[in-house]
């Protein structure tokens, strides 16, 4: 069932201070439905929702974003590639893309993973990024500042919601490697009473963003595994679970 078009969409404006052509928006996942795991607002065509349902998601998000093109929606595959947006571009396997180009808009799906939005203080280009503990440990954020064209200490970032601290439980092994990478990681993750092992995704970013001389952080800590009512959740609801959109655009002043 697709979200009524009488309603208005669930879609909220992250809270961090961006140069004022700079627009992004974050949806949640709007009024749950009872037996429907994919209400209200479900944005993933992947997983096995009725896609006449998203088609129609998709399209009355990019209505009411006023951008005069649907945002660049990628194949996301847990990996480092970011490309640079161009209008010919369908559906891209990567877990990142940039532009500088007023037409585009950048977007990312997630249900768990960490969504980062980036613009420079000038306002002149912007990113999104889906960072998965797998994609961190590969070296997204690395990649993503690459993609700029000023210092680190030039860059707005926000941290998205994404599943908490208290919910990501990991095996020893995957912690080992985060910490063999960057030793300053091993302050991200923490042991409970019977010896499990649990990640912060968001400081781990955060972590290897400050490394990297990225000063001005913005987080919305929210957890997608506690917030049921807000959010999608893969950890917590399996494969039946939508995705939520995080969208970054210029507009021309």
């Amino acid at each position: 069932m697709h979200l009524a078009t009488n309603k208005p969409l669930p879609i909220d404006s992250p809270d961090w201070p961006i140069p004022d052509n700079v627009r992004a928006v974050t949806t949640h996942r709007g009024t749950r439905l009872p037996g429907n795991a994919y209400s209200s607002f479900n944005l993933g065509l992947h997983v096995n929702d009725t896609g006449e349902y998203v088609t129609k998601h998709r399209q009355a998000l990019t209505q009411s974003l006023h951008i005069p093109n649907e945002p660049h929606w990628l194949d996301q595959i847990h990996g480092t590639k970011i490309i640079t947006l161009n209008s010919a571009q369908k559906n891209p396997k990567a877990d990142g893309s940039t532009t500088q180009d007023y037409q585009q808009a950048c977007v990312i799906l997630t249900a768990d993973c960490l969504p980062i939005l980036m613009t420079n203080i000038d306002g002149t280009q912007v990113a999104a990024i889906h960072a998965g503990w797998r994609g961190l440990l590969l070296g997204i954020v690395d990649r993503a500042i690459e993609q700029f064209h000023c210092p680190a200490n030039e860059l707005l970032v926000w941290l998205g919601p994404c599943i908490g601290p208290l919910n990501f439980e990991i095996n020893a092994t995957i912690r080992q490697q985060f910490i063999q990478t960057h030793s300053a990681w091993d302050e991200s993750f923490h042991q409970n009473d019977i010896g499990s092992w649990f990640a912060h995704l968001q400081r781990l970013a955060e972590t290897r963003l400050q490394e990297l001389g990225v000063e001005h952080i913005h987080k919305d800590t929210r957890c997608t595994f506690e917030h049921r009512d807000t959010f999608y959740s893969y950890r917590r609801d399996g494969q039946y679970t939508g995705r939520m959109a995080h969208a970054i655009w210029l507009e021309e002043s």
